[in-house]
Formats: C-alpha cells, sequence, structure tokens
C-alpha cells in the first residue's frame, strides 16, 4: 500500500476530538478518520426490522419512555 504525506491544518478543538475517537492511544490520526470515512459513506442500507427499530426508540424518545445513564446504574447497582 503506497502512502501519500499531506500536511493539514487541524483546529486544536478538533484535534482534541480526534483524540478521544481513538481506540488505543497508539492509533494514528489516519485510521481514526479512514474509520470515519467509512461510517461516512457506508452504502448498505439498513434492513427494514432495524429500520422498525429505530423508529421505535425514536418515538419511544419523543414520548419521554426513557432513562438516563445514572437511572440505569442505580438499576444495575440495586440488583
Amino acid at each position: 500500500m503506497s502512502i501519500a504525506s499531506l500536511q493539514v491544518e487541524i483546529n486544536p478543538k478538533v484535534k482534541d476530538r480526534l483524540d478521544h475517537l481513538k481506540l488505543h492511544p497508539a492509533e494514528s490520526y489516519c485510521d481514526v478518520i479512514d474509520r470515519l470515512a467509512g461510517f461516512a459513506l457506508d452504502e448498505e442500507s439498513l434492513d427494514a426490522e432495524t429500520e422498525e427499530k429505530i423508529a421505535v426508540a425514536l418515538k419511544d424518545l419523543k414520548e419521554g419512555r426513557s432513562l438516563t445513564s445514572q437511572e440505569v446504574r442505580k438499576m444495575l447497582e440495586s440488583s
């Protein structure tokens, strides 16, 4: 695989966000950007079952049927 070298100016806030997206400290920015681009460019469509589950989940959120992470933590700690 050939590698091209390119200098890019990145806002410090963007660099910080990229740092937080690393899967491990040694992961390169190239790998982080490639992974993000893969998510953004994923052309595989969702199946009908997944789309329905997403629609139900969004409706639940809009209608207030959700739990905060703190509520879930309390439930798990008490069980």
